[in-house]
């Protein structure tokens, strides 16, 4: 016991003494000679003696010198983030607050990120460990109005960390973050310093104050009603509708909040009772020539209203010329121009996602699959990959399907594809292809097919699909195995295998199962291409 009392002391000495040293230092090399001192002391104490170090020392003095650095903070970093560990953090808020204050008021990026990132941020984003703290309001409302400013710091971490910091706030402190004193330097953060800041550093600041106001009230029903009361929602949707009229450019930088706002849905009711802005979208989207620099917008609001439309089907009723116009470029076939066609089909794919996008869908969408089947024949890879992404988020059956009125549809729509010669022959010519990007969605598309029962009658009949699935060789990578053994695994689980395929085969799939993977005759092929 005496042996550690005296191994304590004399680190403790030591601290004190290169504490002193630091203090006096002027040299560079004496102070990065102090600071690996330091560093070493704190690697070689036992964490409690380090703790119980920390405890009597009186680290004011470093921090100040850390936060008075303008071009050699790097080197205090791992010294200060030891000593920073080594305390609990109620300890560091109550003790050093001055210090915490004065970091986060510096304009060195090191500085500040040290504080935000190792300190604030942590104690912030966790509910149960603020509140264990029992920091006072005075000094929360001090914090977070100091924060506020660095929303427009360039080092993302940093802008970064303050937006955790106000949504989490925002919900654990409402009394003050909702405060007239505290929503007048929140609304300042939006540009708080306009004559220094160039045009683009503005519009960059405002996208990220926006996202914070959203983020804040998409947390909750009381906070999107705190958020709406005090009108940054109308705020945002205001300068939406600017600048989709003078600044497509930043319009289309606005659009994924809007999107966000509206996926919450009390965000959607929001836009939809409280604003004009569907109607002011569907009229821009109308009157958008896709041949202008502005076509890029357009696929964005077309985005926003399928986004959503999934979400709440009576939109896409009530504003059917979104509809109109993604069959319409599906329509034009070869005259039509590709990425929109891609944006047509991918759209309208995500609508299908769900069993009730595909039941909206049915009988409206026939010109989609002539579309697809052009693209998979077209011979360009990338068209035929993500054509082929799009027809396997519109076949396949996700979550629920009540009646088996999906189910139905899909088999409808096979048979469409069929009549394209774009049905399974047609896919087992693709799984073939030399490009792996194009063959693992046709792979997923087989089992799409293997995952119902109408597709396993058509699999069963094509005797090519049992030899393809049995023949080990086809892929010579990781990914395309693991992707094949899916089929099997689709087929072992599902109820109907036992009475569509012949029971030899449902043997061999099982014993395959079992196997885990299907393991290529040369297997370091399979290994080097993974």
């Amino acid at each position: 016991m005496d042996e550690k009392n005296d191994q304590k002391e004399n680190i403790k000495k030591r601290f004190f003494e290169n504490l002193e040293r630091l203090d006096h230092s002027k040299s560079e090399n004496d102070l990065k000679d102090c600071l690996e001192n330091l560093k070493a002391l704190c690697i070689a104490a036992d964490p409690r003696v380090l703790q119980h170090i920390a405890n009597e020392l009186d680290l004011s003095q470093i921090f100040d010198r850390f936060n008075s650095q303008k071009d050699q903070a790097e080197i205090f970093t791992p010294i200060l983030k030891l000593f920073l560990e080594a305390l609990p953090m109620g300890e560091i808020f109550k003790r050093y607050h001055r210090n915490i204050l004065d970091g986060l008021r510096t304009t060195n990026d090191t500085i500040i990120e040290l504080w935000i990132k190792t300190l604030v941020k942590p104690v912030f984003i966790n509910d149960g460990l603020i509140q264990s703290i029992g920091l006072e309001p005075e000094l929360i409302a001090k914090i977070l109005k100091t924060i506020l400013p660095l929303l427009a710091n360039q080092e993302l971490s940093i802008s970064t960390s303050v937006h955790d910091i106000c949504v989490a706030a925002s919900g654990a402190f409402r009394s003050i973050f909702f405060s007239p004193d505290f929503l007048k330097e929140f609304r300042r953060a939006k540009n708080p310093h306009p004559k220094s800041m160039s045009r683009s550093e503005q519009d960059q600041l405002a996208i990220r104050y926006y996202q914070l106001c959203v983020d804040i009230a998409n947390k909750n029903q009381l906070l999107m009603d705190r958020m709406q009361e005090n009108r940054f929602l109308e705020e945002i949707v205001k300068d939406f509708q600017d600048k989709l009229d003078y600044d497509p450019l930043i319009a289309f930088n606005l659009v994924k909040i809007v999107i966000d706002l509206a996926s919450t849905q009390p965000g959607l009711q929001y836009l939809r009772t409280s604003t004009s802005l569907l109607p002011f979208v569907a009229n821009k989207i109308q009157t958008i020539d896709p041949d202008t620099f502005e076509s890029s917008l357009l696929t964005s609001l077309i985005n926003f209203f399928i986004r959503i439309g999934r979400s709440d089907l009576k939109i896409l009723e009530e504003y059917p010329l979104i509809m109109e116009k993604l069959i319409g470029y599906c329509q034009q076939r070869e005259k039509g121009d590709r990425e929109l066609q891609l944006l047509a089909i991918e759209s309208i794919a995500y609508l299908c996602t769900l069993s009730e996008g595909k039941i909206f869908s049915d009988n409206k969408i026939d010109s989609v699959f002539d579309v697809i089947s052009m693209m998979i024949d077209c011979g360009k890879s990338e068209y035929k990959c993500r054509s082929i992404m799009a027809l396997n988020d519109i076949m396949e059956i996700q979550g629920s399907d009540p009646g088996g009125r999906a189910t139905q549809i899909t088999e409808g729509w096979y048979k469409k594809l069929e009549k394209l010669n774009c049905g399974l022959d047609r896919f087992m010519e693709i799984v073939k292809e030399p490009f792996l990007d194009v063959r693992l969605p046709a792979i997923r598309f087989l089992r799409i097919l293997a995952s119902t029962l109408w597709g396993q009658k058509i699999l069963v009949q094509e005797s090519g699909f049992i030899d393809y699935l049995f023949d080990t060789d086809t892929e010579n990578n990781l990914r395309g195995h693991q992707a094949k053994h899916s089929i099997v695994t689709e087929l072992v689980m599902s109820p109907f295998t036992k009475v569509t395929f012949p029971s030899q085969i449902y043997l061999r799939l099982k014993n395959f199962y079992k196997n885990g993977s299907l393991i290529p005759s040369n297997p370091n092929v399979l290994f080097e291409n993974s």
